[in-house]
């Protein structure tokens, strides 16, 4: 058997998020594409400034071939590959604008 490399999961806790109220639907039921939109930005935005990289999710967005992509800008001097190494550990594809 093959080993792959999963990537971590992500956990997002709502009670110290900051978020006043959670995405919802017309129905009042909790809009999960929106959340976990949310939740990717968030984490890996905790993360990058964990890291002390400049960089930020500015946008997460539905690609037909690889799922929900994080789009990030620098804001300021970074180094790329140490981006990389640092959001590599997660399982969602992210790209550099």
């Amino acid at each position: 058997m093959q080993e792959q490399n999963v990537g971590q999961k992500l956990h997002y806790d709502f009670r110290s998020s900051g978020l006043d109220e959670l995405p919802k639907t017309t129905a009042g039921k909790v809009f999960k594409p929106e959340l976990r939109k949310r939740t990717i930005a968030h984490v890996l935005n905790g993360e990058l400034r964990r890291a002390g990289h400049a960089a930020e999710v500015v946008e997460v967005a539905e690609d037909r071939k690889r799922g929900l992509v994080a789009y990030l800008a620098r804001t300021g001097e970074t180094d790329d590959a140490a981006v990389a190494g640092k959001l590599g550990d997660f399982a969602i594809p992210w790209k550099c604008r």
